[in-house]
């Protein structure tokens, strides 16, 4: 990798100006290449249009490699927010740091775990979710019922570290703009983000080809892809034939034809599976009232993804409190649909184990051969933790039950209960009406659409896409490229070769949109 990221210093033209202003741009760094290369783009605009001298807050050692690739920018002036580099001059802020600590340990003793994952908030900003999150993306710690052990400690410390450095930084310099890359776990770009968004600082997210502006701090605590109904007049411009668009790709996903990793895994099953299971487990469906289907998330995978809004402390805490449930309801028969995904975790066996104990006919756990598109037709009531199998569901017209915050929960065609008292009660409701009407249905439709396609409007032929969707109606086939690796660079030097990135598309947009928007750029 090191010969690709010296030929791309070789070959990047963009080379920001040093500026006589005291007007800057903080780039936060997610220490992936696309993110490095999609961020310097944008700091080159604005150094460029509006003379703003450009710093880096990395996690990255000192020596690595992918700093390389910001110094080809001429982007040097870095800082990091790393308790192991801590120095003289940052000693107030590790005493700030400890003594937080210490209080914050206190606090955990007598409030419980409940009360920092759903309750913690650090400097008026709530931090819980980044921190909580982060611990549990490893080593099956959502299974622990505490959390005062060393793992968890170790990331508090360091997190609470991070959130006085950068809560300094920014206080001392003058940011116009900060742009950030993902707003998950207790990364330099979530935490800059909550941060930079409580002193009114304009945040600029970038996620591949994707691009937003945020300005307030309530935006922070949701899923930077969640829509509203008012995104479709303000962008009524991308949505030209979506409806021919996204009948043709709801059929090609759900037969297994999309090549979008999840919906391989999801979709890709025999169609007689199925019944054949039914018939070979003797699965008596007809003396039920009501077929449920359960589908609960991969338990380690970014849980506050969708959002700080969420019933339970995690997706795990979910799958159990709703197991206890739905056990109980003998009129209702549930299908248990453990994530695609768990197994890229090792989550493989975890609720097949857990189940055991229970010796209930009233559930069945499928395996992974059985397709999701069967379940979700078979069933009356649908309950995820807030994934995309809720709106798939909305799609063919039927009202999912949600326990968080989603991209699509605030479009009316999913119920989101308020509490556990109401999700408990829809869950184990034999009468309610979980159909929706026509309208609703093609308003799902729409709102995947939205999300499905939201990397289609901004073409590249530089930066290789992370999944790029569209369709041609004409042949009825589905455009895509789910670019999966991690050596975005050697794609980038290929494609410079043909390809100007002053004409690229991608460069133009961005600039155009950052342009129009200059006024969010104090």
């Amino acid at each position: 990798m090191h010969k690709e990221i010296q030929k791309f210093n070789l070959k990047n033209k963009l080379k920001l100006l040093n500026h006589n202003s005291k007007k800057k741009i903080l780039i936060t760094d997610r220490s992936r290449q696309d993110a490095i290369y999609i961020s310097s783009l944008a700091a080159y605009v604005c150094n460029i249009n509006f003379s703003l001298n450009a710093d880096l807050l990395t996690d990255l050692r000192q020596n690595h490699d992918y700093l390389k690739i910001y110094s080809s920018f001429n982007i040097k002036n870095i800082f990091n927010p790393s308790i192991l580099q801590a120095k003289l001059k940052n000693f107030n802020i590790l005493l700030n740091t400890f003594f937080s600590f210490v209080i914050i340990i206190v606090k955990i003793l007598f409030f419980g775990k409940n009360w920092f994952v759903k309750n913690f908030y650090y400097k008026n900003i709530y931090f819980g979710d980044l921190i909580y999150d982060t611990y549990i993306v490893k080593n099956f710690n959502f299974k622990n019922k505490k959390l005062l052990n060393l793992k968890f400690l170790k990331i508090l410390i360091i997190s609470l570290y991070k959130i006085n450095f950068i809560n300094e930084l920014i206080q001392k310099n003058r940011y116009s703009l900060i742009t950030c890359n993902t707003h998950i776990y207790n990364s330099v770009s979530a935490i800059t983000m909550r941060l930079a968004l409580k002193k009114k600082i304009t945040v600029l997210l970038l996620v591949n080809n994707y691009f937003k502006f945020f300005t307030k701090l309530k935006q922070a605590y949701n899923d930077h892809t969640k829509i509203d109904k008012n995104y479709f007049q303000i962008n009524k411009h991308e949505y030209k034939n979506w409806k021919k668009k996204i009948d043709i790709y709801l059929k090609k996903r759900f037969s297994g034809k999309s090549s979008q990793r999840d919906a391989i895994k999801a979709f890709n099953g025999g169609k007689k599976e199925f019944n054949q299971i039914l018939k070979k487990k003797n699965i008596k469906i007809n003396k039920y009232k009501r077929i449920g289907l359960f589908a609960p998330h991969a338990f380690s995978d970014s849980n506050y993804h969708g959002g700080s809004n969420f019933l339970f402390n995690d997706f795990y805490d979910q799958f159990k409190q709703t197991l206890d449930l739905i056990i109980k309801e003998k009129n209702i028969f549930w299908f248990i649909n453990p994530h695609p995904n768990s197994l890229m975790y090792g989550e493989g066996n975890l609720i097949q184990n857990y189940v055991k104990k229970f010796n209930k006919d009233n559930f069945f756990v499928c395996p992974k051969s059985v397709r999701t598109i069967d379940l979700i037709k078979f069933s009356d009531i649908i309950v995820t933790g807030r994934g995309t199998v809720g709106i798939e569901a909305a799609c063919m017209g039927k009202k999912p039950i949600l326990a968080g915050s989603s991209f699509y929960s605030s479009m009316g065609f999913s119920f989101n209960p308020k509490n556990k008292i109401e999700y408990k009660n829809l869950l184990i409701n034999t009468r309610s009406n979980y159909i929706l009407n026509k309208s609703l249905t093609e308003l799902a439709k729409k709102t995947f659409f939205t999300w499905i396609f939201k990397n289609s409007y901004v073409k590249s032929k530089v930066l290789p896409y992370t999944s790029y969707v569209d369709v041609d109606i004409k042949k009825k086939k589905l455009l895509e490229k789910h670019y999966y690796k991690s050596d975005f660079i050697t794609e980038i030097n290929k494609n410079l070769i043909k390809n100007e990135i002053f004409e690229d598309e991608l460069y133009l947009k961005l600039k155009d949109f950052i342009l129009k928007n200059r006024k969010l750029i104090k």
